[in-house]
């Protein structure tokens, strides 16, 4: 559809920029992308959440940012429509030549939009591309809201051109159920900010860092407050309650860590895994003998 080397206008729209994998990789593209030349612009919506929020670092970014004020996680029709229409407009506004969508909301909301377009402005334009950063469904889910969610990604994948994925299971766990059976999936590995983990930490770091919380060792887990992460937790590792994992204190004293059998036996309440202070994890990162 393009030429390499070709200069596209590109929208990347992605449902709120608070600090998460998904969000951190999405900033790092949009970067890349302009910094190649692209013409890059984020739409997103308002970035509430316990987790943090990374919305400062567009600030004075080499990307255009458009804020969807209608555009929020929780399903509300009312607001969903009004998001889905507010999209659209600014998407016929920019007439980019492809519509990279991420996370749930918005990148069913994004494609029904982008797809919508198709034609308007060129052939075949604009290109949909959607990314996998995880699913929306889960075994764990009630069967009416598990049956929900795949048939509204199987929509979405109708409308969808090519598909990428973090992780080969990703493609895996969408084709299982009928999501972009006959599209392109590519998996292109999260990116990561590596200067942050270049720098070596000194042997007396780590230990203040043990004394403090009183662990000799520990296993890391790249993960927050989610249920389906929780159940990663429960399931693969600690079995003995002798493998501590540093938590976010905020949700394990209100209770958030429901799939563990004893998380305040399992974790270590750490202040630095707490919001804004997240972004400060790849010097904790770095202590673990080894990570999840």
């Amino acid at each position: 559809m393009f030429n390499v080397g070709e200069i596209l206008k590109i929208v990347h729209i992605i449902t709120r920029l608070v600090v998460g994998g998904a969000q951190e990789n999405t900033l790092i593209t949009c970067e890349l992308l302009a910094r190649r030349g692209h013409d890059v612009t984020l739409i997103t919506g308002p970035s509430e959440g316990p987790e943090g929020e990374l919305l400062e670092q567009t600030k004075e970014p080499s990307y255009k940012v458009v804020m969807i004020d209608k555009l929020i996680r929780s399903i509300c029709p009312v607001y969903d429509t009004a998001g889905y229409l507010q999209i659209k407009k600014e998407l016929r506004r920019l007439r980019p030549d492809v519509v990279h969508t991420h996370s749930a909301k918005a990148g069913i909301l994004g494609r029904f939009a982008g797809y919508g377009l198709k034609g308007e402005w060129g052939q075949d334009l604009p290109a949909v591309v959607h990314t996998i950063h995880g699913l929306a469904f889960h075994p764990y889910q009630s069967g009416w809201l598990n049956k929900l969610y795949i048939g509204v990604e199987k929509a979405a994948g109708k409308r969808t051109d090519y598909f990428i994925s973090v992780a080969d299971a990703m493609t895996e766990q969408a084709r299982a159920v009928g999501i972009g059976k006959d599209k392109e999936f590519v998996t292109a590995y999260s990116a990561i900010e590596e200067d942050d983990f270049l720098r070596e930490i000194s042997e007396q770091e780590r230990r203040e860092f043990r004394e403090k919380y009183g662990i000799p060792w520990y296993r890391g887990l790249a993960s927050k407050e989610y249920s389906e992460k929780q159940s990663v937790i429960s399931k693969n590792n600690f079995k003995d309650g002798k493998l501590p994992i540093l938590c976010n204190k905020d949700n394990l004293e209100k209770g958030r860590l429901k799939c563990m059998a004893n998380p305040r036996k399992l974790c270590m309440a750490v202040e630095e895994l707490h919001g804004k202070n997240y972004l400060n994890l790849p010097t904790t990162r770095k202590r673990p003998e080894y990570y999840i």
